[in-house]
């Protein structure tokens, strides 16, 4: 992968920037430079987010990297173009981000987008909009992940030097995700938890068993007994004996409740029937009282008929009435309809007479009008005379606005003159000043370099004290563990001496109790047993003396453990304490001020730091000035040339004005003497079109108000015809049905009151409710008369049967019943439970046999896998180890080159404190005095020259263990500034070298000594507002 453009877009610190890595094809290595904060690392964000969505920091997401000057109408986006294996591809990414809304006011949350375009010679061959496929696609493609890919791209050299001197322990997080070997710590914790599970379910089991023991029931007989018995064995022999006697009884007790059961059933039989025979009895007196009461309603049904009979007559006549009903209500609307008519109809005709006399005033007005238009005609024939009149008016105006203006500016340009003068004088004052201030900032940067330099020996040899001191607390430390040690561990072997003597002593006695006369003993071996050893109480399991045998052996492991530490411990203090001897001797050797206080040489370099602040800022002062100077001659050059052209502008605008002013006077004498003025012209000829054409609105108007009602006039007599000839054909038609209905109604009721029929009408809605009424009377008298009937065949000639005396012998037979019910219910119960719980006890201990075999050899593996062993080296460590002494190999090649052979890596073998904490700690083989030496010895410098080799062979190693994917681009942040003049120069003949294989090399950096060293340069440039841009340089 080589990276070949990338596109920012309101990301970081840039607005719309282009960087264009083809500008560096020619160059073995390119230079990132630029002040600290302008932005070279962002750079790197930019591209780690368009690839992977995450930037190369994780400090900020995308989201935060949208830059602070962007408007809620700038989209942060951004994009990369790299090649890879004879493709390119393209790929932009914008975060979740506040955008304004395209239609309308307000910002909406536009959620995160990303586009991947490949190419091949020119062609798309494949577009992917997708997060997670473009995601998956791109991890595939590299075979990295993202950490790995800022780990092989950009390389942070101070977070190298931090792993270089780190402890195993912190070399393990970092290294576990770079080379994914999580699932290694993953099966050992596993490991670990199902160790723990398997001494979780043995004590379960242990419990159940326990549990199931105190569950079983036992008769009168062998309670006594079971409470004797300790051991699950011999509880279930006794249990077993036991549920054989238990079934013989049942058997017997199930007979004895079969024969009270059928007793039971004859007697419920007897009851039964006795009292189906006393409720036909009583139901037969019901319904003769029933019998009686329907009597008693014949004459109150004999009434309803006679209602029913009415209400049909009347319901023959329903429709008649209705429609003469229906007739008055229309008499009444039809007059009320005629009188509305007649009043409209008269208003009408009021309202034809006013229209017809305002036509007639406005036609008296029509010659006033054409006089109006005539005048009209006249104004608008001097128009050109106005327009030329108001033209000439703008103009004048116009030039009075620019006579002031380049007055104005013509003062503003004297006064900038003057100034400038002014400040040119000064600037060239200061100028002056360069040189002496030069030669202080040399001296002091001398000064600086020789304090650092003390401060470092002394911090060295300050840190080996303190090491020092620190290993001698850890080795009383140790001495007082081992010491506890041993006596946790005396405590533990006098502990399981005694469980399993006491152990030993229960299973003798109860061997002791078995013996059968003749049988050899199992202790002597005699076969005569004249005096049996008492039977022992001791409450002793053989799991509890497994467990106590598994923590003797576990506290002499760790009594070993505590000795190992104690030893290794008293080594590292002895190395500490000839460390600590040699940097004396290097300090004395640099000391020539004898300064040894770390504080007082802070002060000085302190002191040293703020003088050259003030010289730095003065010198800057100075180089602004030099460049304010040459733009402050540029600038008065410039006001000359502006004030002469101010001054030949004033000259033509005064004549323009003069010209102006004569041509106005000619155009108001040719116009009339009471209209000189454009406004005046304008507003006569305004009122004099609005008057007429208000005259002939209004008398449009007028002439079609009367049109309009003398339409409407002749429309309402036609209506006023019409409704009276409607009205007198209902007056006949409501005549005749109202004679119709008085005869029907003489006829029937013996009155020609109508009323009385409308009455009737109203109450056919109790027509159904009244025939109802009389059905439901039959049907009740019919079907009592059957009942009865039914009720005096079933009874016949039987007599009343004793209840009482039937219930009572039930119940005395039922109690005798279910007493021998519960007896036989509650043994089986417990013959059901017992054998229940047997078996359990039984599944349980072929259980517990399994799980005693497998836990044994879990703690053995577990044990090995998490590192318990002597070597204290875990699965995953030893699998780091193995990667680390790859990339160690690696390493030892680059830097062997840089130190002209005089280190190399090497993989420290000695105990670090703290358990699990040893296997990748690094030292340094120094080829000057023959022997290994601690990384924390390595100067500045040397530190940065290690990180260097060691950032290379780590990615190296990475690179070739994702596949051996090609990665053509390499990263550097940082960290020359502490090189000498040799270290540096060998250090860019290694990067230099390495760009054989066509490897992009980018150092990002501040070093002056570099930006003198490196002719291609990309330069970010901060333009003091939030922003910054970049630029190119490919020659001194």
């Amino acid at each position: 992968m080589k990276p070949q453009k990338l596109d920012i877009h309101f990301f970081g610190p840039y607005r719309d920037q282009h960087v264009d890595f083809k500008v560096f094809k020619d160059f073995p290595v390119f230079l990132i430079s630029g002040k600290t904060g302008a932005g070279k690392t962002t750079l790197f964000d930019a591209m780690c987010f368009a690839l992977f969505g995450e930037t190369s920091g994780k400090e900020r997401d995308g989201k935060q990297m949208r830059a602070d000057f962007a408007t809620m109408t700038d989209e942060t986006s951004v994009s990369f173009t790299f090649t890879h294996e004879g493709k390119t591809y393209v790929i932009e990414r914008k975060p979740d981000q506040l955008i304004a809304k395209k239609n309308g006011s307000g910002v909406t949350d536009r959620p995160a987008k990303v586009e991947l375009t490949v190419f091949k010679g020119g062609e798309e061959l494949n577009q992917l909009t997708k997060i997670n496929t473009v995601n998956d696609y791109i991890r595939n493609l590299l075979q990295l992940s993202a950490s790995q890919f800022k780990q092989i791209i950009l390389i942070p050299q101070g977070k190298f030097r931090e792993f270089l001197t780190a402890s195993s322990g912190d070399k393990e997080v970092i290294l576990r995700d770079l080379f994914g070997t999580e699932l290694f710590e993953n099966w050992a914790e596993e490991l670990k938890n199902l160790l723990a599970d398997k001494k979780t379910t043995n004590a379960d089991i242990e419990q159940q068993l326990g549990t199931y023991q105190s569950q079983l029931k036992w008769t009168d007989e062998n309670k006594q007994q079971a409470q004797e018995s300790q051991l699950p064995t011999d509880v279930l022999k006794l249990m077993a004996e036991q549920q054989t006697s238990s079934q013989t009884d049942l058997v017997q007790q199930r007979a004895a409740v079969k024969a009270a059961e059928t007793k039971v059933t004859s007697l419920q039989k007897e009851l039964t029937e006795g009292q189906k025979l006393t409720e036909q009895i009583q139901q037969l007196a019901q319904l003769a009282e029933a019998q009686t009461k329907l009597d008693v309603q014949s004459a109150h049904i004999n009434e309803v008929n006679a209602q029913i009979e009415d209400l049909r007559w009347a319901q023959s006549l329903r429709g008649h009435a209705e429609n003469w009903q229906q007739g008055r209500e229309e008499l009444v609307a039809l007059r009320s309809q005629l009188t509305r008519s007649q009043e409209k109809q008269q208003q009408t005709a009021e309202l034809l007479k006013k229209a017809q006399q305002d036509q007639a005033n406005l036609t008296v007005r029509q010659p006033e009008m054409d006089a109006v238009t005539k005048q009209i005609g006249q104004l608008e024939a001097v128009r050109d005379h106005y327009d030329s009149l108001a033209k000439t008016d703008a103009q004048l105006a116009q030039a009075k606005v620019d006579l002031t203006s380049l007055t104005s500016q013509k003062a503003t340009l004297n006064e900038k003159l003057v100034t400038e003068q002014t400040q040119l004088t000064a600037l060239e004052t200061a100028i002056g000043k360069e040189s002496g201030l030069l030669k202080q900032q040399a001296d002091l940067k001398l000064k600086q370099q020789q304090l650092i330099n003390l401060k470092h020996r002394i911090e060295v040899r300050d840190g080996l004290e303190a090491k020092l001191q620190m290993t001698l607390e850890q080795v009383g430390s140790a001495k007082a563990a081992v010491t506890l040690s041993q006596t946790q561990n005396d405590e533990r072997k006098t502990q399981y001496d005694t469980i399993n003597q006491k152990w030993l002593a229960e299973e003798i006695s109860r061997l002791s109790a078995q013996l059968t006369p003749g049988a050899p003993c199992p202790v002597c071996g005699s076969t005569d047993h004249p005096v049996p050893a008492p039977t022992a109480t001791i409450d002793v399991s053989e799991v509890q003396v497994k467990n106590a045998k598994a923590e003797f052996d576990e506290s002499t492991r760790q009594l070993g453990l505590r000795q190992q530490e104690w030893q290794a411990l008293e080594a590292t203090a002895k190395e500490q304490r000839q460390q600590l001897n040699d940097a004396a001797i290097a300090l004395n050797d640099q000391n020539k001020s004898n300064t040894t206080d770390k504080a007082q040489v802070g002060e000085e370099i302190s002191q040293v730091e703020s003088d050259q602040t003030v010289l730095k800022t003065e010198l800057g002062k100075i180089s602004k000035s030099k460049e304010t100077s040459i733009t402050s001659k540029s600038l008065l050059t410039e006001l000359q040339s502006q004030l002469d052209s101010c001054d030949q502008q004033l000259n033509d605008a005064n004549l323009r004005q003069a010209q102006l002013q004569t041509r106005k006077i000619e155009l108001t004498k040719q116009l009339p003497a009471d209209l000189v003025t454009v406004d005046a012209y304008q507003t006569k000829l305004s009122e004099l079109r609005t008057s007429r054409t208000q005259f002939d609105t209004d008398l449009k108007a007028a002439n079609a108000t009367v049109e309009k009602q003398q339409v409407a006039l002749t429309q309402l007599a036609a209506d006023v015809k019409n409704v009276t000839s409607q009205l007198e054909k209902q007056e006949k038609t409501n005549a005749s049905l109202e004679q119709e209905l008085k005869a029907a109604t003489v006829e029937k009721l013996h009155s020609d009151d109508i009323g009385l029929l409308l009455q009737l009408i109203q109450e056919l809605d109790d027509l159904a409710t009244l025939k109802a009424e009389v059905d439901h009377f039959s049907e009740k008298q019919s079907e009592i008369k059957g009942q009865i009937r039914q009720a005096k065949e079933a009874v016949g000639n039987q007599k009343q049967p004793d209840l009482a005396l039937l219930t009572k012998q039930l119940a005395a037979i039922k109690e005798t019943s279910e007493g021998a019910q519960q007896a036989y219910y509650h043994l089986e119960q417990m013959i059901e439970a017992n054998q229940e719980l047997v078996e359990k006890m039984q599944a349980l201990m072929n259980q517990q046999r399994t799980q005693l075999e497998q836990l044994n050899k879990l703690a053995e593996l577990s044990e090995v896998v998490n590192g318990n062993g002597s070597q204290r080296l875990s699965l995953e460590r030893y699998v780091l180890q193995t990667y680390l002494q790859r990339v160690l190999f690696t390493a030892n090649a680059r830097l062997t080159s840089l130190t002209n052979g005089r280190y190399r890596f090497e993989l420290a073998t000695e105990p670090e404190s703290g358990r699990g904490k040893t296997g990748l700690g690094i030292n340094i083989y120094d080829d000057n005095v023959g022997k290994q030496r601690s990384v924390n010895t390595l100067s500045g410098g040397e530190s940065f020259i290690a990180a260097l080799a060691l950032a290379l062979g780590l990615a190296e190693v990475i690179q070739n263990q994702s596949g051996g994917i090609k990665i053509e681009a390499l990263f550097i942040d940082e960290g020359f500034g502490s090189l000498d003049e040799d270290a540096l120069e060998r250090a860019m003949e290694t990067l230099q070298s390495m760009e054989s294989n066509s490897r992009m090399i980018g150092i990002i950096s501040h070093v002056k000594e570099l930006q003198d060293q490196i002719p291609g340069q990309l330069m970010v440039t901060p333009s003091g507002n939030g922003e910054s841009t970049v630029s190119y340089q490919t020659e001194f």
